[in-house]
């Protein structure tokens, strides 16, 4: 317990205010999120939604978010995190009300498109925020509190979600409301734009960002490119099918509607339960280690964990396997954050920020095409959107972790010591010492003609 107690007092997150408050919020935002999480397309498919439009739902957020992330981490940039963030969640709790009002499947496709491009604002303003509050030396801890912040919102959330929902599904939906705009007065009254700036160098401070700036094409910005594109691969499937899939699973097992939304909630619960506990400590090994091993190993033993989901037909085994794939993503995300802030230019953070989750939610946004056609109606073809999904995490693993390794400033960061001394080994081979001028190529002034400071004197 004295040493629990000790890491706590040591602890970063305790330690920096700014963190403190940026993690609070995101565990409520995510709380608030995951609540409607594992009722949504269910309340959807209740009020008469088909599974192609409950797609085109998913579509919708991540084609907005798409489409608006680059213009919303420019405008972070331009007019600071605490608006972007207010904005961001005031959307995200109008819409969850809004859902309770109409019941219209082209109305749900209006809202979640509207709800896109609310996230579209909150995401890049949050962890660019993040990254300004931070040191570098420790930026994998402080990703990884914020990233366990989520997954605490994530692990609550659905299986709270579920219970709400026993008692109809509109409750779901104004817990999330509620929650949303508690975070986005908490943001309006500590998100301080002021104190990131202080922790900008003043040349940062001086430049400008265009929208299309062309450092947004340096190469060594498309390895966490390549590994949030294949990673919203995943998330587009599981906003789409996860619900439906086991929600078809238990229908054909005889299993009631309550055990099968508490099912549902347990699934995302054991998903998220190795990320609480896990990756402070994977932010903290990537401070010290490289970060490329973070991203490979556990990239390429997702692909497996996701051919493996469509060949299982055990719900608590299913179970199982989201736990082991929240353990494998708990190691590379806060690597992947971590890499991403050091390569950002300070001034263009939010941008760079945006970028990374627009080509994310273009991810998202073709896996909510393609996978619900490959999964066939009523589930014909399960397996086919767990195949496709195993390839593209392989793939863009093996790209971005490439990159990664070829670009991380953290290998660069490290002095190549000398363990002896040119005049120690000297000595040892039993030759005269040579003067360290002579070692270190050092002369005065007034033995070098061609010194500058002789010729001024």
């Amino acid at each position: 317990m004295r040493g629990i107690g000790k890491r706590l007092r040591h602890s970063y997150l305790l330690s920096n205010p700014d963190l403190l408050v940026i993690c609070l919020g995101a565990f409520v935002t995510f709380l608030g999120m995951g609540v409607v999480l594992p009722v949504r397309n269910l309340y959807a498919e209740q009020t008469g939604s088909s599974p192609t439009e409950i797609g085109l739902m998913t579509a919708a957020f991540f084609g907005a978010t798409f489409l608006f992330l680059l213009p919303c981490g420019w405008l972070t940039d331009r007019f600071g995190r605490k608006f972007m963030l207010a904005a961001g969640l005031g959307a995200h709790g109008i819409i969850a009300i809004l859902y309770l009002v109409f019941t219209n499947p082209w109305v749900f496709i209006g809202l979640r498109f509207v709800e896109g491009i609310g996230a579209a604002a909150l995401l890049p303003a949050a962890r660019a925020y993040l990254g300004d509050v931070t040191v570098p030396e420790r930026r994998g801890e402080a990703y990884g509190a914020f990233s366990a912040a989520i997954s605490v919102g994530l692990l609550i959330g659905p299986g709270l979600g579920s219970e709400l929902a026993l008692f109809g599904y509109p409750v779901p939906f104004l817990v999330s409301s509620a929650m949303a705009f508690l975070v986005m007065a908490l943001s309006l009254a500590r998100v301080d734009d002021g104190r990131a700036k202080d922790h900008r160098s003043a040349e940062a401070g001086e430049m400008s960002v265009s929208l299309f700036d062309r450092r947004l094409l340096k190469p060594n910005l498309w390895g966490p490119m390549a590994l949030t594109f294949g990673r919203n691969i995943a998330l587009g499937l599981f906003n789409v099918l996860w619900s439906i899939w086991l929600n078809d699973l238990a229908i054909k097992q005889g299993l009631s509607e309550d055990v099968t939304l508490s099912l549902i909630g347990l699934s995302y619960t054991c998903f998220a339960l190795p990320q609480l506990l896990f990756q402070p400590l994977a932010g903290r090994f990537a401070d010290r280690h490289k970060r490329v091993l973070l991203i490979l190993i556990p990239g390429i033993l997702l692909g497996g964990v996701y051919a493996l989901y469509g060949m299982l037909t055990s719900l608590p085994l299913i179970c199982l396997f989201a736990c082991v794939e929240g353990t494998l993503v708990s190691l590379f995300q806060p690597a992947t954050d971590s890499y991403l802030i050091d390569v950002s230019p300070e001034e263009a953070r939010g941008l760079i920020q945006g970028l990374f989750y627009a080509i994310g939610m273009g991810g998202g946004f073709i896996s909510a095409i393609i996978t619900p056609a490959l999964y066939g109606p009523g589930g014909i073809h399960r397996l086919y959107p767990f195949v496709f999904l195993a390839i593209t995490t392989l793939a863009t693993t093996i790209i971005g972790s490439t990159i990664v390794a070829r670009f991380d400033p953290r290998s660069k960061r490290r002095p190549k010591i000398t363990r002896i001394l040119p005049e120690r080994a000297a000595t040892y081979s039993g030759q005269p010492s040579p003067a360290i001028s002579t070692v270190y190529n050092l002369t005065l002034p007034e033995e070098n003609p061609a010194s500058e400071l002789l010729a001024n004197n």
